[in-house]
Formats: structure tokens, sequence, C-alpha cells
């Protein structure tokens, strides 16, 4: 049963006009933030950065019927070796499983979630 839904696009401008060290230090936990620092440059990192804020979001708006207080923190959004991605959480408000999609422009980052129990 799908119990949450949520989709975000987040335009690569604002990241760099509101400063990568802000938005790294807001959006990525440690694990994305060591990931994201191997990232060589600074578009890359953007993009990286972007696209872990656009999921995030997602998340939040997939879940925002059942708790409001939810921080970046909280999740972490990682590849497989195959280079998927998927949402890592040691939030306890979720009984169920997170799907994540994620697409890039030059211009855009969106993620989509879907939250399944």
């Amino acid at each position: 049963m799908i119990v949450g839904i949520g989709i975000d696009l987040v335009q690569l401008k604002e990241v760099f006009e509101g400063g990568l060290d802000h938005y790294r230090d807001l959006i990525l936990n440690e694990k994305e933030k060591k990931l994201c620092d191997n990232i060589p440059s600074t578009e890359g990192q953007a993009m990286f950065i972007a696209g872990r804020y656009a999921a995030k979001e997602a998340i939040f708006k997939a879940l925002r019927k059942y708790n409001k207080n939810l921080d970046y923190h909280d999740f972490a959004v990682l590849n497989e070796k195959d280079g998927s991605t998927y949402v890592e959480t040691n939030y306890k408000g979720i009984d169920g499983i997170i799907h994540l999609t994620m697409t890039h422009t030059d211009e855009y980052a969106l993620a989509y979630i879907v939250i399944e129990k």
C-alpha cells in the first residue's frame, strides 16, 4: 500500500547563489558530505547537493501528513554499486520502504519518492 508520494525540483542556480558550503551543511549528512567532497568539480558538487535537496524535500512532502518535525540530516541519499540511488534513514517514523528516482539536467535536479508500507 502506498502511504506517501512526493516530488521536488531544484534549480542548480539556487544552490550556486545560496553558496555550496551553506547548502552542503544544511542538506547533507556526514556520509553524503564525504561523497560530495570526493567530487572534483564545483558543478558536480552542486548537482550532487541539488539532487539530495530535491530528494529530501520530496521525502518531506511524502511524509507531511505523518510528521512535520523532519530534518535533512535524518536521511541520506546514497548510491548502490550499479549507480542506482536509495534512501538510508535513522528516522523511526517510517514503517515502510522508500522508493526514489532522480534525474538531472544542466539546470535542474528532480526527485520522485514513493513510500510503500
